[in-house]
């Protein structure tokens, strides 16, 4: 699992005292994100199983490319996904290395969508918190009349069914199942060590390091593979072939390279250690 997780911590959720939230109207639309890739017939099989029960439905794919079983790297773009999508939009998350086991099927309604995973920690960005009007469902298949469920394909047995049948207003948000009085988050990292989480598509160097971090610690750059990385606002801020560090979109400190890629310039994959550089030492 990615260091940008310290630990999954069990939170409690009180239903006595949580009041009764208004539900966003589901507006048909259905969105997936995954760690299956896209060479094996698992993503068409769900948007399937979807369209099975929501035949109108339309549905989107944000990504299949989270790295296999990585609930951490899975759980940051779920928050990219916060706020992004109209109202009542069914957003189905999949990375779930613990299919079949003790680990709950999730249905959350928060900022104004709903979220449908295995709770493991993926859906923490869509979990109830501090200011949000939010609640949380244990999904209950026997009681939806679900298909036979298999031990390793709950994207296609289980949430897949529940989007499509919430997405097209066949069940209830109430109806998919009892409030989850518990449910497991992830603890973002912080301290002084810090990793490559993943690399992106132009081979950016995406690190632990959060905006809100290097902001507290007057943070000047980053060290890898023994290249400084100067921090910058952009891309662009640096001549062609330098490398650099930004703040990306996910508000997390990234190592670029100006029109080129830094992972192949430093040599550099997912879990290489990244120092943080403060004042005026490079």
């Amino acid at each position: 699992m990615s260091a940008w997780f310290r630990e999954v911590a069990i939170l409690s959720l009180d239903s006595r005292r949580r009041p009764a939230m208004e539900l966003p109207p589901p507006n048909g639309l259905v969105t997936l994100l995954t760690d299956f890739g896209l060479r094996d017939p698992y993503v068409g099989i769900v948007k399937g199983m979807v369209k099975r029960q929501n035949p109108r439905a339309e549905v989107l794919d944000v990504c299949h490319g989270v790295p296999p079983q990585d609930v951490a790297v899975g759980a940051l773009f779920v928050r990219a996904m916060v706020q992004r999508f109209p109202p009542g939009t069914v957003h189905v998350a999949v990375v779930d290395p613990g299919v079949g086991g003790e680990r709950k099927a999730l249905a959350v309604c928060a900022h104004e969508c709903y979220w449908i995973g295995p709770d493991n920690g993926l859906l923490s960005a869509a979990l109830p918190g501090p200011g949000h009007d939010a609640d949380a469902r244990e999904v209950d298949m026997a009681h939806l009349r679900g298909i036979p469920c298999s031990a390793t394909f709950h994207g296609r047995d289980v949430f897949g069914p529940i989007a499509g049948m919430l997405s097209g207003r066949k069940v209830g948000f109430p109806a998919i199942g009892p409030r989850a009085a518990r449910f497991q988050v992830l603890a973002r990292h912080e301290g002084p060590a810090h990793k490559v989480l993943f690399v992106d598509h132009y081979g950016n160097l995406v690190t632990s390091l959060s905006a809100a971090e290097a902001a507290a610690r007057k943070v000047t750059g980053l060290r890898v593979a023994g290249r400084f990385a100067p921090l910058r606002r952009t891309y662009s801020d640096a001549p062609a072939g330098e490398v650099l560090a930004l703040v990306n979109s996910y508000d997390l400190v990234e190592i670029a390279l100006c029109c080129g890629r830094a992972d192949a310039a430093l040599g550099c994959s997912p879990g290489a250690a990244v120092e943080v550089v403060t004042g005026g030492s490079a």
